[in-house]
């Protein structure tokens, strides 16, 4: 039976059940997109980060993300933070070593430059990538199920719904 290292971190926050929540699996190499997925909806948070092995030669590691639906999302920020930051606090990579440590991580995008600056508390330091939007066209039942809504509630006209706010 494989063993899982599955945390929830708080990104941006230094507050306990502060910040913005993420799962991190730091060992998922063994880990099929089938397990990830599980994990994901099990975790029920946004998303979920998973440390694997790099494919690429020139990064440290890699990070995959998946969704609580179960989508893989190519970049996440808040899940990289949560990740970078838990594998700091358990020095894997040597990511938790006195001062600032690079660390180039593979993603669905590329791979990134990082830093992880460690003294009083662990900060991550890395720019963000460029920003694409591309058109959501599901509705109704489709819409709800992708995002586990009750698909009752795609049934409420306008009105009600503003006279139950």
């Amino acid at each position: 039976m494989t063993k899982i290292d599955l945390h929830q971190v708080d990104a941006f926050t230094t507050q306990l059940f502060g910040g913005n929540p993420a799962g991190v699996v730091t060992n998922a190499d063994s880990l099929n997109k089938q397990d990830m997925q599980n994990i994901a909806r099990e975790m029920n948070l946004s998303e979920t980060a998973f440390v694997c092995t790099p494919s690429s030669g020139d990064a440290t590691l890699k990070l995959r993300f998946f969704t609580r639906s179960g989508d893989e999302v190519p970049f996440c920020g808040h899940a990289t933070v949560g990740a970078l930051a838990q594998l700091a606090k358990l020095n894997l990579f040597n990511l938790g070593q006195a001062g600032t440590q690079a660390v180039r991580v593979e993603t669905g995008i590329g791979v990134l430059d990082m830093e992880v600056a460690n003294s009083d508390d662990t900060q991550i330091i890395f720019t963000a990538p460029p920003v694409t939007l591309e058109p959501y066209n599901l509705q109704g039942r489709e819409f709800a199920e992708k995002l586990g809504i009750p698909v009752s509630y795609t049934h409420l006209r306008a009105h009600e719904t503003k006279a139950n706010l």
